[in-house]
């Protein structure tokens, strides 16, 4: 028996685009819908920050050392 995996919000680059999502996908009530692409680091890592501070959701950052 495996424990189920906590929520995570991941922040990823995706070409010139960077992607916040909640994984594992639906752990987020239907209520919330967060935005899940943005063009420069800051703004999706301030996307993240925000999400991480309303749910409780751990924040994994894809991105060290790409920038």
């Amino acid at each position: 028996m495996t424990a189920a995996a906590s929520p995570q919000i991941h922040l990823k680059r995706d070409g010139p685009f960077f992607r916040v999502r909640v994984e594992p996908v639906g752990s987020l009530p239907s209520s919330i819908h967060a935005a899940e692409t943005y063009t420069g680091h800051p703004s999706a890592n301030t996307a993240a920050k925000l999400l991480s501070a309303a749910t409780g959701f751990r924040i994994i950052d894809h991105t060290k050392g790409e920038r």
